[in-house]
């Protein structure tokens, strides 16, 4: 994602910023990020079209952020299991 800023005390210039997805999620959302696990143990985030990794439930966790790992075939919720 791309932000456009202007700079005060610079008329005309333009700031452009990339920003990782991890960082718009700093803010708590008010409801549990869904995290989708289907077959061999993918992991897909639905609400931001992409695959994601234990690894990155676990930093998720570690910065409190609220999320809830759903199994597809069963409907059970995995995060604890996934988490361990």
């Amino acid at each position: 994602m791309h932000l456009h800023a202007r700079l005060p005390g610079f008329p005309g210039q333009v700031l452009n910023v990339s920003v990782e997805m991890e960082m718009t999620m700093s803010a708590q959302p008010s409801k549990p990020i869904l995290v989708k696990r289907y077959a061999r143990s993918r992991l897909y985030e639905p609400a931001n079209q992409r695959y994601v990794t234990v690894s990155q439930l676990q930093e998720w966790a570690a910065k409190g952020l609220p999320f809830v790992v759903l199994d597809t075939e069963t409907g059970a919720d995995v995060t604890q299991v996934l988490l361990a």
